[in-house]
């Protein structure tokens, strides 16, 4: 449950509520659960909390940033579908998108770190596709993946290498 509860908070329940719902003593909660990392998957919802409370935006995005450049799978994959939510709401006008995430999500690809990588790869897309990342980024970006298909090259990879089993994932993104 603890890997999951924030998608499920984001996808299913709070869409649906109004801030006004939540009352100060639930925030003040989801606040110090975000801000303590206990529950990984919560940074998912990350984006929920600058919706519906716009002056905690702020701690919403820093948040994120922390659980990026984490090194736990669920926290740093949490916040990358934090981000990816950041974009959709961007798209659809409720937020404007927090640019630091844009060059946040650009680090993990061009410094190749995993956890992270696999996920980051597909946001990088959708920033690029939705014009969020600046010149300089896509640089850095087109730079990454030229490396990465040099370190990724099928002949010459250590098939006993534990990161095997993503490296057709990898480079299909």
């Amino acid at each position: 449950i603890e890997g999951n509860i924030g998608h499920c908070l984001s996808d299913a329940i709070l869409p649906s509520l109004k801030a006004d719902d939540l009352g100060a003593e639930r925030v003040s909660k989801w606040v110090a659960a975000l801000d303590d990392g206990s529950v990984a998957s919560l940074i998912a919802t990350a984006p929920e909390l600058a919706c519906k409370i716009p002056e905690r935006r702020e701690d919403a995005v820093s948040f994120v940033r922390r659980s990026l450049a984490g090194r736990w799978d669920s926290g740093v994959n949490s916040a990358v579908l934090a981000t990816n939510r950041f974009i959709k709401y961007h798209i659809a006008g409720k937020l404007p998108f927090p640019e630091v995430l844009s060059g946040d999500i650009v680090t993990i690809c061009s410094t190749r770190r995993d956890p992270g990588l696999l996920m980051a790869l597909g946001s990088a897309r959708w920033l690029l596709d939705e014009k969020l990342v600046s010149q300089e980024d896509a640089k850095r970006l087109r730079e990454a993946l030229d490396l990465l298909l040099a370190e990724t090259e099928y002949s010459a990879w250590n098939d006993r290498d534990p990161r095997t089993r993503a490296l057709s994932l990898i480079r299909r993104d």
